[in-house]
């Protein structure tokens, strides 16, 4: 960097170098803490989340107020796929 612009006060240049460098660390540690935070919410949902309260099993939603649709009914006769398949 040539030292005689920042002798006659031409400091922009250092200002915005060290202002992009403070933005880069500031995006650096949030995606940081937001990895981390993401880690445990899932280790948390491994622990919490049993079969039995989730759906179809539990009857209650797991965002209240929001309606799911009962999944579809299962198919009666497995034989008669692989037979149509075989064709």
């Amino acid at each position: 960097m040539d030292t005689s612009a920042l002798a006659k006060g031409s400091t922009t240049s250092v200002v915005s170098i060290k202002s992009l460098a403070i933005v880069v660390e500031v995006v650096r540690y949030l995606s940081l803490l937001c990895m981390y935070g993401g880690a445990c919410v899932v280790m948390y949902g491994v622990f919490v989340m049993t079969p039995n309260t989730l759906p179809p099993y539990s009857q209650s939603n797991l965002v209240p107020g929001l309606e799911i649709p009962n999944p579809p009914a299962p198919v009666e006769d497995a034989t008669s796929l692989t037979a149509w398949s075989a064709h």
